[in-house]
């Protein structure tokens, strides 16, 4: 073969090798598309002021109409909080869907410190009166002592209020909220194929100390928004990251509006000697997360899945 021949086919074959894209674990063309979502980097983020944050929520009214809402639930009796409604539930119809987060100790260290995810929000999203949607309900596993819950709530005359909000489980409850028009201005959402999102993470500092952050798309960093109040060492269950509804007795909706969670990550022990800590997507081969689902059958006519091992989920028709 004339050299010149034998080098452009050799060329030829080495671009092809190189640039043959590699397989996905995604089982969707969508979630193996979407943006990527930059591991939490404590070197990027900014820890706020609590007494400033606390002052400002005293007096928020977005926060005022998260305490008439019951507390996050999944990993609880959620009838305790019945009364706090504005209008009474039958929480027979309280129906939960997704990934549930284990953690363990090993040599002494919590192998789990950290997780954090792509969170979808619907602005439009319109509920019948008095019904409640957390979607995503996200918390860690134990002990994690911080719940965070994009929250869609209808009155009793049906207004919607669209809210991002904490619970803090190791004393306050509710502690802080801010309305998606927040999210909006302040550089903690983007747009993937006309949909909006949030990328979120809740972590344990060296200190011991967990917190909430938000990505800030502007500037590139991870903002704290709340850090746990009291006993940073919470037992109350397993984490998990939900769509959770609240329906009213004969309000199960025939077409749920469509939210997705995606890129879902934990922040795992890979060593002991010394301590080390390695974020991963949440396979359920790591041992740390599987599916969850339960309900009284009304839930399995429902569109919902996975995109990917219990790392992507979604539920509702995909507009």
């Amino acid at each position: 073969m004339d050299n010149k021949v034998f080098l452009f086919a050799s060329m030829s074959l080495l671009l092809t090798l190189v640039f043959v894209p590699s397989l996905s674990i995604a089982t969707s063309t969508q979630a193996a598309q979407q943006p990527t979502m930059p591991p939490f980097d404590p070197l990027k983020a900014i820890n706020c002021n609590v007494t400033a944050v606390s002052a400002e929520m005293a007096n928020s009214s977005v926060l005022a109409q998260l305490k008439r809402m019951p507390a996050p639930s999944g990993i609880g009796d959620s009838q305790s909080s019945a009364t706090n409604l504005v209008v009474p539930m039958d929480f027979t119809n309280h129906q939960a869907w997704g990934t549930w987060y284990y953690s363990k100790t090993t040599g002494g260290y919590q192998d789990v410190i950290g997780v954090e995810a792509m969170q979808y929000i619907e602005p439009g999203l319109t509920l019948p009166a008095g019904d409640l949607l957390y979607a995503p309900s996200f918390k860690g596993p134990d002990p994690m002592a911080l719940e965070v819950s994009t929250e869609y709530s209808s009155d009793s005359n049906g207004q919607m209020t669209y809210t991002l909000g904490i619970y803090d489980w190791s004393g306050p409850g509710w502690s802080w909220g801010q309305s998606f028009n927040w999210l909006q201005s302040n550089h903690y959402t983007s747009t993937y194929q006309g949909v909006q999102y949030y990328n979120i993470c809740i972590y344990k500092d060296n200190n011991n100390k967990w917190g909430m952050f938000l990505y800030r798309f502007s500037d590139g960093l991870w903002v704290e928004q709340w850090p746990a109040q009291g006993d940073h060492n919470v037992q109350n269950g397993n984490g998990q990251d939900y769509y959770e509804g609240f329906w009213n007795a004969g309000n199960w909706p025939n077409n749920v509006a469509y939210i997705e969670s995606s890129n879902q990550e934990i922040c795992y022990l890979t060593g002991v000697n010394p301590p080390h800590w390695t974020w991963s997507l949440a396979y359920n081969s790591l041992g740390l997360t599987d599916n969850s689902h339960w309900g009284d059958g009304t839930w399995t006519n429902q569109p919902h899945g996975w995109y990917g091992q219990y790392y992507d989920w979604y539920v509702g028709t995909h507009p």
